[in-house]
This record gives C-alpha cells, sequence and structure tokens, in this order.
C-alpha cells in the first residue's frame, strides 16, 4: 500500500515543478501574451479590431453578425 502513496506524491511534485517551469518561462516572455485570448498583441497592430472579439471569446465573420 505504500507504493501508490510514493507515486502519487512524486507525480504532484513533479508536475508542481512542470507548472513552475511553465510560469518562469511565460514571465520571461514579457507581456506579448497575458492570457487573455489577445492574439499577438505586440508584434501586429493592423489586427487591432480582431483581438478586441479574440479577446471577449468570439470572432466577428466580415460583415456578419458576432457569432
Amino acid at each position: 500500500m505504500g507504493a501508490p502513496k510514493d507515486f502519487l506524491a512524486r507525480l504532484a511534485t513533479e508536475g508542481r515543478s512542470a507548472v513552475q517551469a511553465q510560469q518562469a518561462t511565460r514571465a520571461q516572455a514579457g507581456l506579448g501574451d497575458l492570457g487573455l485570448g489577445l492574439i499577438h498583441g505586440q508584434q501586429n497592430r493592423a489586427r487591432t479590431g480582431v483581438e478586441s472579439f479574440a479577446f471577449a471569446g468570439q470572432l466577428q465573420a466580415a460583415g456578419g453578425a458576432l457569432q
């Protein structure tokens, strides 16, 4: 019975380490992706209208209504 507990404890520790590594990588990447659904906000200013719709979680078809 001790083996499953050891496995779960190790799995939780490894998962936590992976999440912390991802957070560190995102922090080093800067503010290009704030995790808010923005599409390359710093890199492509021509798509400002698309970004605002992507932020709301919806995209607008050309000449159409919001879906």
